[in-house]
């Protein structure tokens, strides 16, 4: 059954209370005796339930020795209004160390993107990465994301065509990359899906995106911008964007197709690159 009583915001607030209780040492039993709070009201605040009350909240971050800064930034979230559409931003340029994002892709069950310009970050080889992010960035981040991928129940990756020959890095760099996502493909839980240089990013989606599904709540968009990312919920939105999966699922080459397009590319059986797009970072901006 899917609740809706928990947003992005308030699941990321009911995390971070979490983890400032265990940083200090306190355990569930102690802060419900402490407090005289039943177990159920003690879930709630930690799993960032509609309801939880700034008096509360305050109190929780003082019994656990929290620092003002935290509780300030903590506070700040719970008063934001839940509207269902949540900008965070980046603590540099790219997304993956964002709190949000974190949260929401190790507890999410099936994820589902699509990626127009560049390889989605959970299947990028580190050589890849560091070509794309640049040479002052640090790939670490992106590739602890991708422990994600074997605890999804299903993972889909719509991904253009273009983005699989458009060379990142030196030639070896783009091999390697293309012979992982064929023996990606091969995984039962990971679904690749090519949409061909004949379907133009108008006619799918012009931004890359990823919906991430739960057990428990409804399901989150999150679209990637430059400095910070937005996370979607409201049922508007997720509309939107389901009408948009339908396109791609309709555009794309079918499971076989896409599998043989990625296994002629990767094994060199077909020209992969086509006109000067090596980069060594100077698409940073164009992609996750």
């Amino acid at each position: 059954m899917v609740e809706e009583d928990s947003t992005a915001q308030r699941r990321e607030l009911g995390e971070a209370l979490r983890i400032q209780r265990e940083l200090a040492g306190i355990t569930r039993g102690e802060l419900i005796a402490h407090f005289d709070w039943s177990a159920s009201k003690f879930s709630r605040l930690e799993a960032g339930k509609r309801g939880i009350s700034e008096s509360d909240v305050t109190r929780f971050l003082g019994y656990c020795r929290t620092d003002n800064d935290e509780v300030d930034r903590l506070l700040g979230i719970l008063r934001e209004p839940d509207t269902g559409y949540w900008a965070r931003p980046h603590s540099g340029r790219f997304a993956d160390e964002l709190r949000t994002l974190l949260l929401h892709e190790t507890t999410a069950r099936t994820l589902t993107s699509y990626d127009l310009a560049v390889v989605p970050p959970l299947l990028q080889t580190e050589s890849y990465a560091r070509a794309l992010l640049g040479p002052d960035a640090d790939p670490r981040p992106r590739l602890a994301r991708q422990a994600v991928l074997p605890t999804l129940a299903m993972a889909t990756f719509y991904i253009h065509e273009a983005a699989l020959r458009a060379q990142v890095g030196s030639p070896l760099v783009m091999r390697n990359q293309l012979e992982l996502l064929a023996r990606r493909v091969e995984w039962a839980r990971c679904r690749i899906r090519v949409l061909p240089l004949t379907v133009s990013a108008a006619r799918a989606s012009v931004n890359a995106f990823t919906r991430l599904t739960f057990r428990d709540h409804r399901p989150v968009v999150h679209v990637e911008a430059e400095t910070a990312s937005l996370f979607l919920e409201h049922p508007s939105s997720l509309d939107r964007y389901e009408t948009v999966l339908d396109t791609l699922r309709r555009l794309s080459l079918g499971p076989e197709e896409s599998r043989d397009l990625l296994h002629r590319l990767a094994g060199g059986l077909e020209p992969a690159f086509g006109g000067d797009v090596t980069t060594n970072g100077d698409l940073a901006g164009c992609g996750p």
